[in-house]
């Protein structure tokens, strides 16, 4: 039986719970009463996002609130915070209590959804639980006095929208398909857009891993995205896709900074407020808090308020006759099928109190998340016995300036004794620093959705309004609901409007096992016409297994008026979803088709069988249904599938490409060029090693380059992933097609560099995916996950509930830095003794590199004597390159070119030169250059390597490739593969285009301390500086050149030449 970890299983906490029976909280249940809960040790979660503020009103008596802490920072207080309106406003969605020994006064008169107090708020004495380990968390926060709002309720699952005061016009709201399931996007996924919403977009369904890189291929902005309903399970199915998503919106929405921002906030003291932040609202099953939660520690963003609601409740199995929705705004009704096993989970063995707080304490975690006041150049005072490894450490100097400390750490291995003394240190954000999660109960449930908009005002009748004499001018105030006086009768909204048009609408049904069959069937809405009412399609996400089941589809035969779109694996046809990389890859087939292969697709797709395909049709990317203000399925925006024909058809019109193409096939056949390889790497082992690149681009997805993944195969050995950011599963399905379960089987090790999620996003769908083979076959050879200790606790917590592997096939080895402040060292892998056996690896060094905290370079050493060497994302270090002296193969990062030298050590990435200094000093044999910047989506500037590689003696015959995703090259080739570089320069040469990084990396799960951005602003501005002083010294070196021509040519002419502008003697 597995260990709890919960927060109340200390015992300290006993006097603390026992204290707090004496002072129960109350819940108020928004009748007119307060009830209390005796099943609630301590206090009572209050209609969690249920309060709303609206400022600017008449002076109410205000409500005694308790607030569970969304700022981490504030958990060292143990006195009471005065907040802003505005910051009060933006964390009114945490839990809310009512302390009953506050609300002693007489029975006062309280209006539904109208909230008061009498007394003012004195001390509170209650301390929750030691969630974080540095600092506690000491005390709960008090919402101050607010005398210039009143609050409102807003209904138990709605946190910032009501419904529409006024009937909207005939605004457009259509439904699209943007994804269907493929190798690249396993999961289906609908977005709702409507006019009335000033943008705003919702998605519904299954967000998985490729479907932000898809939304990018297909131009769809996520940074309006304010609704996300995920359907089905919480499993990585449905949201492989969501949490990087939430990085990428929350860079998107990132505010800019003005230059006087550093200076203070000028638009604080002219009086201005800040900038409204849009919300992100998550909408989810069973689950959803704690794989949310479970990627605390590389996940932080102040930039963007997360709200996750979770459902739990079904108010219509209570109520049949319940038709109020569980979510409304002023376009949309939401209501929430949520569907259960047919077999019952056991009863729990852990009390609903303990059930209730555990949740409470994942809600505290994920608010700390995305709302904490924590700063990254905010400093702490401690003894330096107390600092862990790896941690900057910094000291007052003899000038009282805070400087960097370069003396011995306690605990290294320089022998010398350290005294006692106080040093500042940099914190992480808190949340990052709970060490674990509550064990949640593996049982799930799904949600389904049913859909409406809102209804419409009805049709203005003009030769109504004509006949009552009202005035053109006034047509306007009518419709908006006022009256107007003519001729001494009151024009009123109802005489020249008709009635009102009820809104259309759409079922989002999730059915992936047969035990949901049932239940689903069995709900009260379909005997609720007001609510079924309008559901005019039917979108039903369906696995192999439930989408021929006899039940579905006599339900669907008995609504032949409603149109039934299924979407599913069988049924979509497996085509190119990112089609811009897979142009450039058909391209480059046609100049190397060795390192370059034609990625597997399939246009075709599986006929329904015939009883399904009279009652439904299968679903079409881009498929739209638009709802208002005409009901109608458009077919004309379905994406067109690519025809691989036109990228041959274009590179074959480039005659000079095709012709350094064949000169650099006819070089390789060469017996004499053949003979040079063979002698020049006699020596090197394992030569049929072959690296496949899977992902060669930095930060985010995008559209020709995925996020850091690369795959090596070797031969009588397995095959070992260098890390595994989001999309890697898919990019191996698309590059090995039925061969991928087999790459999936003989996988021995993943290596894990650091904890930016671009690294490791992909690692739970193979995990996944390797453990449903596991049950197929229990013959297989286990294999490691080699990594940074957090990394091991995200697969240990999400593995509560999601099956990844048990340990017999699963071994988590954890790398300990050795860090002492000074210089880094071996990193210790944690487990790795028992693990070595699993991996087919006799060594592997790994040493810490600038970039982040635990980010890691490793050199791979097999039996055979082959030496792998990879940086992930550092700036160059000396220490790498004598680590891993003599490797065979160098795989580096390249994030930026090098006339970004000042933003590549703002970032702590490396440039080209950068690399290759590396591998120079590492004497490297064969070098392969990734993890590119977006900026350069195809290929960066090839002169810088080639003129480094020539000025080099000595080091003209050290290989050196450009990754490309997909590419597979084997170590013995990379001398044939490098003569095919100039064909590909001459591909890419003037059509390098630049994408937007975004306001910030998705990578840096750091917020970016202001020093580091100024440095990058000093950086952008030197670079400007020099490329204007660079183009006024061409100028004026060109004006003195035409000077001294027309000098030169009244003079008796003499031998002489110009080399670049100027003039040189000659002596003939």
């Amino acid at each position: 039986m597995r260990t709890r970890h919960s927060p109340l299983s200390n015992p300290e906490l006993s006097h603390r719970r026992s204290a707090c029976k004496k002072n129960r909280l109350q819940r108020y249940d928004g009748e007119n009463k307060l009830v209390p809960n005796a099943s609630m040790t301590g206090f009572k979660r209050f209609a969690s996002s249920s309060i709303g503020l609206t400022p600017n009103s008449k002076p109410k008596p205000l409500l005694s609130l308790l607030l569970a802490s969304p700022s981490p920072q504030l958990h060292t207080r143990s006195h009471t915070r005065i907040q802003s309106l505005q910051e009060t406003q933006r964390r009114f969605s945490s839990p809310v209590y009512l302390r009953d020994r506050y609300l002693d006064s007489p029975d006062i008169e309280i209006p539904n959804g109208f909230f008061r107090r009498k007394t003012a708020y004195r001390d509170f004495d209650y301390k929750l639980p030691p969630l974080w380990t540095e600092p506690p968390l000491s005390t709960v926060l008090l919402v101050p006095k607010l005398r210039d709002c009143h609050y409102r309720r807003l209904g138990a699952k709605e946190t910032d929208t009501t419904a529409p005061s006024s009937l909207s016009g005939s605004m457009k709201s259509t439904i699209q398909i943007i994804s269907t399931p493929t190798a690249d996007t396993p999961a289906a996924c609908l977005l709702f857009h409507s006019n009335d919403t000033g943008g705003k977009r919702y998605l519904f369904g299954q967000l998985s891993e490729g479907t932000q890189r898809y939304m990018n291929q297909q131009k769809i902005r996520m940074g309006s995205i304010g609704h996300i309903f995920l359907s089905g399970p919480v499993d990585w199915d449905s949201t492989g896709g969501l949490l990087g998503m939430i990085l990428s919106i929350a860079d998107t929405n990132k505010p800019e900074e003005s230059p006087s921002s550093e200076e203070g906030g000028a638009h604080k003291r002219k009086g201005q407020t800040e900038p409204e932040v849009p919300q992100l609202h998550v909408w989810g099953a069973k689950h959803l808090m704690h794989l949310i939660a479970s990627a605390r520690v590389f996940i932080f963003r102040k930039t963007l308020p997360l709200r996750p609601h979770e459902i739990h409740e079904d108010p219509r199995l209570k109520n049949a006759s319940q038709i109020k929705p569980d979510f409304e705004d002023e376009s949309l009704r939401v209501w929430n099928l949520l569907i259960t096993p047919d077999v019952a989970p056991p009863p729990s063995e852990v009390p609903r109190g303990q059930r209730e707080f555990d949740q409470i304490a994942r809600e505290t975690i994920v608010q700390g998340m995305f709302e904490s006041q924590w700063r990254a150049d905010a400093l702490r005072l401690m003894d330096i016995y107390s600092v862990s490894h790896g941690a900057k450490v910094f000291i007052k100097g003899e000038d009282g300036k805070i400087e960097e400390y370069k003396g011995p750490m306690p605990h290294g291995d320089h022998g010398i004794d350290v005294p006692h003394f106080k040093v500042w240190v940099r914190q992480p954000w808190p949340s990052s620093q709970v060490r674990s999660l509550p064990e949640p109960d593996p049982w799930h449930n799904s949600l389904c959705y049913l859909v409406k908009t809102q209804p419409r005002r009805g049709k203005f009748n003009i030769d109504k309004a004509r006949e009552l004499n009202l005035p053109v001018q006034h047509y306007k105030t009518v419709i908006n609901g006022q009256s107007v006086m003519v001729d001494g009768v009151a024009i009123t909204y109802d005489m020249i409007v008709g009635e009102t048009i009820e809104g259309d609408g759409f079922g989002v049904f999730d059915l992936r096992r047969t035990d949901l069959i049932d239940s689903f069937l069995g709900r009260p809405e379909w005997q609720n016409e007001a609510i079924i009412r309008g559901i005019n399609a039917m979108y039903w996400f369906l696995s192999p297994e439930v989408r021929d089941d006899s039940r579905l589809i006599t339900f669907m035969q008995a609504r032949p008026d409603v149109k039934h779109v299924i979407l599913g694996p069988t049924v979509s046809a497996n085509t190119i979803s990112f089609t811009s990389a897979a142009s450039q890859l058909i391209k480059m087939h046609q100049i190397d088709p060795e390192r370059f292969p034609i990625p597997i697709y399939s246009n075709e797709a599986a006929e329904l069988p015939p009883v399904l395909a009279a009652a439904a049709v299968p679903g079409q990317g881009g498929g739209t249904l638009q709802l208002a203000p005409k009901l109608e399925f458009q077919d004309r925006f379905n994406y067109t599938t690519m025809d691989t024909r036109v990228p041959v058809k274009e590179i074959l019109q480039e005659t000079e490409i095709i012709s350094l193409a064949k000169a650099a096939l006819e070089k390789i056949a060469d017996p004499a060029f053949i003979q040079d390889v063979e002698e020049s790497q006699k020596d090197i082992p394992n030569l049929d090693t072959e690296i496949i690149t899977l992902g060669t681009g930095s930060c985010l997805p995008s559209k020709y380059r995925n996020v850091s993944a690369t795959l090596i195969r070797v031969p009588g050995h397995g095959n070992y992933l260098l890390d595994c950011g989001e999309g890697t599963l898919g990019q191996i399905r698309r590059s090995f097609g039925d061969e991928a379960d087999e790459i999936i089987e003989n996988l021995r090790m993943i290596w894990v560099s650091h904890m930016h999620a671009d690294h490791h996003l992909g690692i739970t769908s193979v995990l996944a995916r390797r453990a449903e083979l596991v049950k197929k076959n229990k013959k297989l050879q286990p294999m490691a996950v080699v990594g940074p200790e957090y990394m091991s606790t995200f697969i240990r917590e999400y593995s509560a509930i999601q099956d990844l592997g048990d340990e017999s096939h699963l071994k988590l080895v954890s790398a300990l830095s050795n860090y002492d402040g000074n210089d880094w060292h071996d990193i210790k892998l944690e487990g790795f003794t028992e693990a070595q056996e699993v991996i087919s690896l006799p060594f592997i060094r790994a040493c810490g590199v600038d970039h982040c905290r635990d980010a890691m370079a490793v050199a791979l050493t097999w039996s055979s004597g082959l030496r792998i060497a990879y940086s992930g994302d550092c700036r160059p270090s000396d220490t790498f390159a004598e680590m891993g002296r003599g490797a065979h193969l160098l795989i580096h990062e390249c994030t930026f070119d090098n006339d970004l030298e000042g933003e590549a050590r703002a970032k702590k990435h490396s440039t080209l030169a950068d690399a290759l200094y590396v591998g120079r000093e590492m004497q490297a044999r064969r070098i392969m250059l990734t993890h590119f910047s977006q900026r350069y989506p195809k290929l960066p500037s090839t002169t810088d390597v080639q003129k480094s590689i020539c000025s080099e003696k000595g080091r003209g015959a050290t290989p050196v490739l450009f990754a490309f995703d997909c590419m597979r090259v084997k170590l013995g080739e990379f001398k044939q593969a490098q003569e095919f570089l100039p064909a590909l320069q001459a591909l890419y040469e003037g059509g390098v285009e630049e994408e937007d990084e975004g306001k910030a990396e998705a990578e840096g799960q750091d917020e970016t301390p202001a020093p580091v951005e100024r440095t990058m602003k000093k950086a952008k501005k030197e670079k400007k500086e020099k490329k204007e002083k660079k183009e006024k010294k061409e100028k004026k070196a060109k004006q003195d050149d035409g000077e001294a021509k027309v000098a030169e040519a009244k003079k008796e002419p003499q031998p002489s030449f110009w080399i670049s502008g100027s003039q040189a003697d000659a002596s003939f």
